[in-house]
């Protein structure tokens, strides 16, 4: 009997001594463990992927671990912060509300890092250019404010009338953020009352964007 008990003694007993040898050994290294760790694989997702400067989107994910804080960053991790939020105790990023920032047009990646445990996620984000003017029902001749965001870096934006087959009747550039500002007049001759469109065109990638207007009648003095 005692034969048959030496063994087991003796593995017990060398299993004590690898553990105070050891720093870190541990019989929960034998895979039994039940705890959970996160395992790296976050990921978000966007309610849309392209989208105009100042809307707004949703930002949502999973992967991460539990109940820690979400910041949502532009291009980079500390770059523009979007939103912050944290994890449920699923790990999982509520639906969570970013404001698209004026930006030149293009691509831009959204980053996700948890404060804690550092875990990351990114996608795309590709903003495109807005255009308005500050009324619907104009006059001929009469002066508007122009606004518009997600224009390409400090381009070259030229206004028409209804096709860009003429002239245009005013441009300008754009700022660093590829945004305008602009208090122009509309043009004064040869235009009909009713429905018309206002043109934006980008010379450097070509797009057009249009702003649907009314165009009511406006006498204008003789000059003798």
């Amino acid at each position: 009997m005692r034969k048959s008990l030496r063994w087991p003694v003796l593995l017990i007993l060398a299993v004590l001594v690898l553990a105070a040898l050891v720093p870190g050994f541990s019989l929960l290294h034998t895979g039994m463990s039940s705890k959970a760790h996160a395992s790296g694989a976050a990921s978000i997702t966007l309610s849309s992927a392209a989208s105009q400067p100042g809307t707004t989107i949703q930002a949502s994910g999973q992967g991460f671990a539990p109940n820690d804080q979400i910041n949502l960053y532009l291009n980079q991790v500390n770059g523009t912060l979007l939103a912050s939020a944290a994890a449920d105790s699923g790990g999982n990023l509520p639906a969570t509300s970013i404001t698209v920032p004026s930006q030149p047009t293009g691509q831009y990646t959204v980053v996700a890092m948890q404060a804690q445990s550092a875990l990351s996620a990114n996608t795309t984000l590709t903003i495109v250019p807005i255009f308005s003017l500050s009324q619907k029902k104009v006059q001929p001749g009469s002066l508007v404010g122009v606004k518009g965001a997600g224009f390409p870096f400090q381009d070259m934006i030229e206004l028409f009338l209804d096709s860009t087959s003429g002239n245009s009747f005013t441009y300008g550039e754009d700022d660093y953020y590829g945004n305008i500002s602009w208090s122009v007049n509309l043009p004064a001759s040869s235009v009909v009352q009713g429905q018309h469109v206002i043109i934006a065109k980008s010379d450097t990638t070509g797009n057009i964007l249009d702003f649907p207007v009314t165009f009511l009648p406006r006498a204008f003095p003789i000059v003798a």
